[in-house]
């Protein structure tokens, strides 16, 4: 039965998996995607509704919505992972611009869902890649076509305003290291439907998000305390920076989801990432990121020498 249900959430997207051409050998996706684009806004806001409903999570029979849900979509079709700004850097030089891959960006499918525009915050956050891209340039408005060196530009600026990197992808529960399985890499703050879940609702909630393969770790000789500076804790989307008694700067493990933005904010080298016991990607293949940890202890040196 699973196996079914998984061919059928797969169909449309066995061009990407095969290697077709979409548009000539494969018309059913258009279609597909066409639909989703005018489905994605009310599913968006029901699963918004269901995260901030307490009478879903107060008795066990009515959580079995949330939860049948949180399985369908996580183990059959579409999650997340987390990644660094460092390693979307690597992905976007090594594979997007080496294959001239297609990526839109479009406006935020969480923002666009619930209206929620708030000042000082970017819209357009949202890159399409591949097909989708091709499909959501034309269907959803306000989106264009960019560049892999824009790609680059646009995540090192969301990074800087402390947003999380989230890519979205086919079938997460099958670790296939290829970016044929990329659909989406989203810039995500508390707007975002993923970290609301995350912090509202934490293990009862859509995560239908996996944690990154490294996690942040305080330099002990270079951190200078909350009291003097303390930008890591304000950056942190998922509380895991935590200020101890004595002012020093501690990181709750179970909240750590890996993604960084402590490590690019500390102005004085005083976070680094370090390997996630287990930690693996099912988007993208290691060798493709080889290199990115490099890159980030040297942005990192870079900023402890200013």
């Amino acid at each position: 039965m699973i196996f079914f249900i998984k061919s059928l959430l797969l169909f449309p997207f066995l061009h990407v998996i095969i290697g077709k051409d979409w548009k000539k050998e494969a018309p059913h996706t258009r279609l597909f995607l066409s639909s989703f684009s005018w489905f994605y806004t009310p599913f968006i806001r029901i699963i918004f509704w269901v995260i901030k409903s307490d009478w879903f999570y107060k008795n066990p029979l009515r959580y079995l919505f949330p939860a049948f849900g949180r399985w369908l979509v996580v183990n059959l079709f579409y999650a997340g992972e987390i990644y660094t700004l460092q390693e979307l850097e690597a992905l976007f030089d090594r594979i997007y611009r080496k294959n001239e891959y297609h990526i839109n960006v479009s406006p935020c499918i969480c923002r666009h869902s619930t209206g929620n525009y708030e000042e000082g915050k970017p819209v357009l956050s949202c890159m399409h890649l591949q097909v989708v891209s091709e499909t959501f340039v034309e269907l959803v408005p306000h989106g264009y076509p960019i560049s892999s060196d824009t790609a680059i530009a646009l995540t090192r600026k969301w990074d800087k305003q402390g947003f999380v990197h989230i890519m979205y992808g086919l079938c997460p529960s099958q670790p296939v290291h290829t970016w044929a399985k990329q659909i989406a890499i989203c810039a995500c703050h508390d707007h975002c439907i993923i970290i609301q879940s995350v912090k509202k609702r934490g293990a009862q909630g859509f995560a239908a998000v996996k944690k990154g393969k490294g996690m942040a770790r305080v330099v002990e000789d270079k951190c200078v305390g909350a009291e003097k500076c303390g930008a890591c804790v304000k950056r942190c989307v998922f509380e895991a920076v935590r200020v101890d008694v004595d002012n020093r700067i501690r990181i709750y493990e179970p909240r750590c989801y890996g993604c960084g933005l402590c490590v690019t904010g500390c102005p004085r080298g005083g976070m680094e990432m370090i390997p996630r016991e287990g930690g693996r990607y099912a988007f993208v293949s290691p060798a493709i990121l080889k290199g990115a940890e490099g890159q980030e202890q040297r942005q990192k040196q870079v900023a402890g020498s200013k």
